[in-house]
């Protein structure tokens, strides 16, 4: 005889507000529901325990709506008719009342078709996003059907159809439970009574509202890093759940929101660069903390004298990444994470330089201040400026050849000019001009 399993799959349709919520019961009525469970079978438990649960949703304030499924109901085992799946009661006025009529005339006769009858379940809600939609699976066993209800869980989940399932098991063993982890949390009832604790359990995790708050931590643990964008979405299906600015309160704490307990999230903190919590499991009707480890410093890059250019900017790249992090404004401060990052300033020449930026300090770079060279020539020429680079000489700069006049902000330093009038053919003709550049300093480069 098989171990009783009684699961229940809460999967949770979110829209940005919820006009109506919406439960889905599919029962098991395979064969093996007659089984002795105590002084009774567990058919009559499940039918049992399923009307009283629908008395107490039917005279709750704001009683949703319900509808129910069942399988195995129709055929009797063996054989086994893996398509027994079937809408008995849908989403209307009265269904209350017509459920539970529906329960009293059915009876346990056949197989165990859960993937299926999720994957049917899909199509049993009208078709409007502004709801919050549940399904709650009552059975007494495995997957009989070569189903795999780990799949159809995953793939309801990514069309944001189906959220976390939960999972009430009877009696289970050790390896009855792992093979449902896949599928969602699970909890084992020892009894009728308990079997109806976790029940209503599992409709206040697709009911009841559920509080949370983000602790974005600091390098000493603190909840003390905020005013930085938050995205939290779903999981699986990355749908978008909620976005805010993190705020800390009057109380010097991170503002509480609303959310749904059902999906499982997956939380953005967008900083720079952003930090990402994967798998976040909220717990119904309770004040959930997520925490995020945030420990930030600032970087101030300044340049004298201010406005010797105009929109110059900085590539902030984390040492020995690729991934540009930022375009940082100079003058300017803004906040990163600690660690060390490589900074190019877009100055001509280009100045590379790392920075570690510590947790609650501030890295400070001051820039040179450029000086101005006007480059004047008598014709249109070929040209390049070369920087001394230590020992190299190092090109920064390529003429178009069109101007005669050009005037550019350089960084100090010494530098050459190799030339040649686009008149001339012949290498001879190739000449250079040698001149320094300081901070504030005006140099006129004349071309014969």
């Amino acid at each position: 005889m098989r171990q009783v399993l009684i699961a229940i799959f809460v999967l949770i349709t979110i829209g940005e507000s919820f006009a109506q919520n919406r439960i889905l019961f599919i029962l098991d009525a395979s064969n093996s529901m007659n089984a002795r469970w105590e002084n009774t079978t567990r058919w009559d438990v499940a039918r049992e325990t399923l009307s009283k649960l629908l008395d107490s949703l039917e005279q709750s304030p704001n009683p949703p709506e319900v509808a129910l499924r069942v399988y195995g109901h129709q055929r009797n085992f063996p054989p086994q008719y893996c398509d027994d799946t079937k809408l008995e009661v849908a989403f209307h006025a009265n269904s209350y009342r017509h459920m539970r009529n529906k329960i009293k005339g059915l009876r346990a006769r056949g197989t165990t078709p859960i993937a299926h009858s999720l994957e049917e379940a899909a199509q049993d809600f009208p078709d409007n996003s502004n709801g919050r939609n549940s399904i709650i699976l009552l059975t007494d066993g495995k997957e009989e059907c070569d189903g795999n209800p780990c799949k159809a869980s995953r793939m309801l989940q990514e069309k944001g159809i189906a959220i976390r399932p939960y999972i009430i098991g009877m009696g289970m063993e050790l390896d009855d439970i792992a093979s449902l982890d896949c599928v969602g949390r699970t909890v084992n009832a020892e009894s009728p009574a308990q079997l109806a604790h976790e029940m209503h359990l599992a409709v206040r995790y697709a009911l009841l509202p559920t509080s949370a708050q983000v602790d974005l931590l600091d390098h000493r643990g603190n909840a003390s890093e905020t005013n930085v964008a938050v995205s939290i979405a779903e999981q699986f299906s990355g749908k978008p759940a909620y976005h805010f600015i993190h705020t800390l309160n009057r109380m010097n704490r991170p503002d509480t929101i609303m959310i749904d307990p059902g999906p499982v999230y997956r939380v953005t903190v967008h900083s720079t660069p952003p930090v990402t919590r994967e798998h976040v499991q909220i717990n119904p009707g309770k004040h959930s903390h997520i925490g995020v480890n945030l420990p930030q410093g600032d970087l101030s890059l300044n340049i004298k004298p201010d406005g010797a250019y105009i929109d110059l900017r900085a590539i902030v790249r984390e040492l020995d990444k690729k991934t540009i992090v930022n375009n940082q404004t100079i003058p300017g401060k803004h906040r990163y994470l600690s660690g060390t990052y490589e900074l190019e300033i877009l100055t001509l020449p280009p100045i590379t330089q790392t920075v570690e930026i510590k947790a609650g300090q501030s890295a400070d770079v001051k820039i040179p201040g450029p000086g101005t060279v006007t480059f004047q020539a008598n014709a249109s020429f070929y040209g390049h400026i070369l920087h001394k680079k230590g020992n190299e000489w190092v090109n920064i700069y390529t003429f178009n050849g069109n101007n005669t006049r050009q005037v550019l902000a350089m960084q100090p330093g010494e530098y050459r000019l190799i030339y040649r009038s686009i008149a001339s053919k012949s290498i001879h003709f190739n000449r250079e001009i040698s001149f320094s550049v300081n901070t504030g300093g005006s140099t006129l480069v004349k071309i014969p």
